[in-house]
């Protein structure tokens, strides 16, 4: 759905919908990370402040990954990953299939 709902609308047709993989990840206990919740972050104006605390937290290189409220679906969440932590190279890709959009999207 992150994807979907930046698409413009004239891609969200079945067939210019874009080709996605589905990646599955096996990311081992105690790997630092974080949880952030909306309540600890300031009201963002708009998407360029939330890349911003990204940025910040990237830069400073402390976690492998963050966990992120959503800003499309309400109460889901989203695990992004730090590839320059020295860590990264624990996390395993244990599947990769392809993502089968719902038929319902794109009509």
């Amino acid at each position: 759905m992150e994807v979907f709902v930046h698409l413009p609308p004239s891609m969200r047709t079945p067939d210019k919908l874009p080709k996605l993989m589905l990646v599955m990840l096996d990311i081992p206990d105690g790997l630092p990370g974080i949880a952030v919740d909306m309540a600890d972050v300031p009201a963002p104006q708009g998407i360029h402040d939330y890349r911003a605390i990204g940025d910040r937290w990237l830069a400073a290189g402390h976690a492998v990954w963050m966990d992120v409220p959503s800003l499309v679906i309400p109460y889901e969440r989203n695990l992004v990953l730090n590839p320059n932590h020295p860590n990264m190279g624990s996390v395993v890709v244990s599947a990769v299939v392809p993502f089968v959009y719902d038929q319902r999207m794109g009509h």
